[in-house]
Parts: C-alpha cells; structure tokens; sequence
C-alpha cells in the first residue's frame, strides 16, 4: 500500500502513563495506538496485552528508546504491528502505519476520511501531519 493512500490522522489524545492509555483505549477503541514501551505504571508490553483485550481491532505501534532487535521482535511477538525507535519516528512513522493497516482492503482506507489513534507519547510533544 501507498504511503500516500493513508487517511488523514486526528490525534484523539495524549497520555503519559499505561493506566491512562487502557482506559482511554477501552472507552473509544481508537484505530491505531503509538505506544511507549517505558511508560509508568502499567510499562508498554503490559499496556499491549491489555489493549489487545479491550479493543482488539486497534492497531499498535510501538516506540522505544532503545535499538534492540530482542525488544523489537519480543514486541512483535507480544502482537504489536510494528516497533520504531524513538530516533527514527519522523522518518520511518508514515511507513510503519502504512505497514499496520496493509490487511485492510485498499478501497476501504481509501472511504475513510480520518484514522483515528491515540498517542501515548512521551515528553517530547510530535506532530504527526
């Protein structure tokens, strides 16, 4: 799929720790959640898990601080559709949402005006346009 075929994104909220986001998510069941790994509280691959009960049609992306590919695949394993590290979010973002929604059919993307998603980012405040 086109990058250039993705919907517009609308940033639904930001949070900066596990238990604001699981509840964010589980009451408006967002398409696509950017998840730290390191967040308070609850830390990413708890928050994935929880995700994945509550809402499990969205999408989620984690970041992480750290280039491990021992993180990277135990996340994608945990069922994240896809890992950016922190240092490669503005090149790789568009690419790894684009990579998250490939199973939907191209036609349906096309019909939605906006995607949703939910940031649960960390100090550093991204624009994502």
């Amino acid at each position: 799929m086109a990058v250039e075929a993705l919907p517009r994104l609308e940033v639904l909220a930001t949070t900066g720790d596990g238990c604001q986001t699981i509840k964010l998510v589980a009451s408006r069941h967002p398409d696509l959640v950017l998840l730290d790994l390191h967040l308070s509280w609850i830390n990413g691959l708890q928050s994935l898990a929880l995700i994945r009960e509550y809402s499990p049609g969205t999408r989620v992306i984690i970041i992480a601080g750290e280039e491990s590919e021992e993180v990277r695949a135990t996340c994608l394993a945990q069922g994240a559709e896809g890992f950016i590290c922190k240092h490669r979010l503005h090149p790789e973002l568009r690419q790894q949402i684009a990579a998250a929604f490939s199973d939907r059919a191209l036609e349906s993307l096309q019909e939605m005006d906006e995607c949703d998603f939910l940031s649960t980012c960390y100090e550093d405040e991204t624009t994502i346009g």
